[in-house]
């Protein structure tokens, strides 16, 4: 037995009075009579002093009753509605997100094989669900793109198109039975916010009248101008060649207005706000690609048809939805200087359309007057 500090301390003494003999006897009664200190003193025999368990135990359940800063750090404000049986989307990221699992086949002999055909075929369960969840995104109070995709070509392709290439796994797990669990997730924004955009702008107020003067228009030329004719007429240059140039010039100039709008964002009024937040808290309000607010005993105030059209060039949302109103107000969607609104109620059965007050439906009109909300610098606080 290894003997205590004390005793070890005291060693060179007792050999230096009485011998080796001596000595051994010397540190003998010094180990025994530090073993009965260290008794009283709450120590164990050994290298050296015992530490008390109290201490430490309580230090531990103190840590535990704290509350963890990255918890505090990362609250629950996104707004995440489930649209399909393994998927939803998240509104305040504009994505889509949907889950998938996949079973090894019995034909696999080695282990590493059976994971990765576990996970090719949990990928694949991951698409179908990550579908169905895009499908049943609600576009306004009545159509959802599973709607949109079967009135309009361009709608299904995009879909099929995001979902092929934009689509990504961002989570994969092998479970303790063999099978693998996928999580997918596409982005709502992009190709398939501008074909449902476009696809609203075309069945508006004068998309009748512009599908049919683009049916009528080139049977009219067809018949005007026969093929002989237009095959051998000379080309010149005209006036319409410089308005296209113009027109070209015009698109590249509002678009570099739109992708830099931090540069001339600063020339407007020191104070004037730089996006909105509409406070929905306590409606039974729903999201949308398309949410509507309207003034009380008017119209409608957002989103008119230059957002809509801002909306489908960009591949941007008219709105994003969250749940947090002070995280709201630092989303950098909406810049540094925020206005929010309250909404009085909702209109309508399809629950996807705010009633704003006389004097936040006033003020709104001066901000959409002022071109603000160009594009699309909305955010709605919900429950």
């Amino acid at each position: 037995m290894i003997a205590p500090r004390e005793a070890l301390i005291a060693a060179p003494a007792c050999r230096a009075r009485a011998g080796l003999a001596q000595a051994r006897a010397c540190c003998a009664g010094r180990s025994g009579k530090a073993r009965s200190q260290g008794a009283r003193l709450g120590r164990r025999p050994g290298n050296g002093p015992a530490r008390n368990p109290l201490p430490l135990l309580s230090l531990l359940l103190l840590s535990a009753a704290l509350p963890l800063p990255c918890a505090a750090a990362q609250p629950e404000a996104d707004y995440i509605e489930m649209t399909g049986t393994e998927g939803g989307i998240n509104w305040t990221r504009a994505t889509v997100e949907a889950r998938g699992i996949g079973v090894p086949p019995e034909r696999a002999r080695f282990q590493a094989r059976r994971n990765a055909l576990a996970c090719r075929a949990a990928k694949v369960d991951a698409q179908r669900n990550l579908l169905e969840s895009t499908k049943g995104v609600r576009i306004d109070g009545r159509t959802l793109i599973r709607d949109a995709m079967v009135e309009s070509d361009l709608v299904q392709s995009s879909v099929s198109g995001t979902l092929r290439a934009g689509s990504r796994v961002v989570a994969r797990r092998l479970l303790p039975d063999g099978s693998c669990e996928v999580t997918m997730r596409m982005p709502l924004q992009g190709s398939i916010a501008s074909a449902v955009y476009g696809m609203e702008r075309d069945q508006g107020r004068n998309g009748a009248l512009r599908r049919w003067i683009g049916r009528i228009v080139p049977a009219a030329a067809d018949w005007l101008i026969p093929p002989v004719a237009a095959a051998t007429a000379p080309v010149a240059p005209s006036w319409q060649d410089e308005l296209r140039k113009l027109d070209l010039r015009l698109t590249r100039i509002e678009k570099w207005l739109g992708d830099h709008r931090d540069r001339w964002g600063a020339i407007a009024a020191e104070g004037a706000p730089t996006g909105l937040v509409i406070d929905a808290r306590g409606s039974n309000f729903i999201p949308s690609m398309s949410p509507k607010i309207i003034q009380l005993r008017g119209g409608v105030l957002y989103p008119d048809a230059r957002v809509r059209r801002e909306a489908a060039r960009h591949g941007v949302l008219i709105s994003l939805f969250m749940r947090d109103l002070m995280m709201a107000q630092k989303h950098p969607r909406v810049g540094e200087r925020p206005l929010v609104l309250k909404a009085l109620r909702t209109w309508g059965k399809t629950r996807t359309a705010l009633v704003l007050g006389k004097e936040a439906s006033a003020r709104l009109k001066e901000l959409i007057a002022k071109g603000f909300l160009d594009h699309a610098a909305v955010i709605v606080v919900m429950d």
